[in-house]
């Protein structure tokens, strides 16, 4: 739909979420806006009910609804593609530089 403004969940304001698809959209030109949830599972779900047109989450979170056929995945955010969606361009190979890639870690107490 030409110039309809796509809603486009993230994780959270100021999230990792939020930043690639503003920068994305900004790039892109498509007018977007942006719905706030409190994590990936939450903003996927929008996705999935119609609440939201698309949204950034980690693909860890993504996957099984890949698998599933349930939502395509149109670009990544990392400097390279990635090995579990090598079909997938990155958004600079798409023409739009954004690259924002998050690595998670796990911690606990010293002694654990």
């Amino acid at each position: 739909n030409a110039g309809k403004t796509l809603s486009y969940a993230t994780t959270g304001v100021g999230t990792g979420s939020q930043l690639s698809s503003e920068l994305l959209f900004k790039l892109a030109e498509i007018p977007g806006k942006a719905v706030p949830f409190d994590g990936g599972a939450p903003a996927l779900t929008a996705v999935l009910g119609n609440q939201a047109d698309v949204a950034s989450v980690q693909l860890g979170e993504a996957m099984p609804q890949i698998e599933a056929g349930k939502v395509t995945p149109i670009v990544t955010f990392a400097k390279e593609r990635n090995q579990y969606l090598d079909d997938v361009p990155t958004a600079v190979e798409s023409g739009y530089e954004v690259e924002v890639q998050q690595a998670r870690a796990i911690a606990a107490p010293k002694g654990t």
